[in-house]
């Protein structure tokens, strides 16, 4: 607070009445755990699905532990080597151990079935991903899985064999300007449409703004998704509270 007192994060919450999405989620997970909840949740749901579980965190795997009873379907699909979001809480650790977090009904560790067939790249990308990761152990996954996962067939004829590049740049500026001057090449040089293009970021936040100022600049059509922008910086928005500020003072 202003006078230096501390309080609680959860103390602050409910002061205002409010929560956010780390407290929803513990709070449905100790909902599962109770008895009478967690029987009518059973028999609600036969069939659970969860995709990228690779980016659970440790709240949401007892929240799924409370909902799967023996005699729920639950079914996963994850990428332990695409656990990328570490920073934001997620958990390698949720798919390496769910064999034994979530056995078999006759107490079994659960089975695993490894998709070997990827349509997303070529052998080059895939011989340099294996140079990555040949060094990251998988463990307690058993060793045949892991190198099962790591030799996925490549089925990519739209790729070819694919192609590879590093590139290193002084400034956030000039990665910007490097990324709109590819994109205005493909669309000009090679006809590739606006629609077909994307630029992936790690934080909307910190990225996005710089990034939409290089590509505007270039002549590149701008559109991102909305749940990326704070509200206070939508176009529709940003004028009117600037207008009002002007007001206010």
């Amino acid at each position: 607070t202003l006078d230096g007192t501390l309080f609680p994060y959860t103390t602050l919450f409910r002061s205002e009445g409010v929560t956010d999405y780390t407290e929803v989620v513990h709070r449905a997970g100790l909902l599962a755990h109770d008895p009478e909840v967690q029987a009518q949740l059973r028999s609600q749901y036969s069939v659970v699905l969860v995709d990228e579980f690779q980016d659970t965190d440790p709240a949401q795997v007892r929240l799924l532990q409370g909902l799967v009873g023996p005699s729920t379907s639950f079914v996963v699909v994850g990428d332990p080597d695409q656990s990328i979001y570490a920073f934001r809480g997620a958990d390698i650790g949720g798919i390496l151990g769910f064999r034994e977090t979530f056995p078999a009904p006759d107490g079994t560790a659960a089975p695993v079935v490894v998709l070997r067939r990827t349509r997303r790249f070529g052998p080059v990308l895939r011989e340099a991903a294996a140079r990555v990761l040949r060094t990251t152990s998988l463990a307690p996954l058993p060793t045949a899985i892991v190198r099962e996962h790591r030799t996925p067939v490549c089925d990519a004829p739209a790729y070819g064999d694919g192609t590879l590049a590093v590139v290193t740049f002084d400034s956030e500026h000039a990665e910007a300007a490097h990324i709109a001057d590819l994109l205005r090449r493909a669309h000009l040089e090679r006809g590739v449409p606006w629609s077909e293009m994307a630029v992936l970021v790690r934080s909307g936040r910190r990225s996005i703004p710089s990034l939409r100022r290089a590509l505007v600049t270039a002549g590149v059509p701008v559109e991102v998704a909305a749940d990326e922008v704070p509200l206070h910086e939508e176009p529709a928005l940003a004028p009117l509270l600037t207008l009002l500020r002007a007001a206010v003072d």
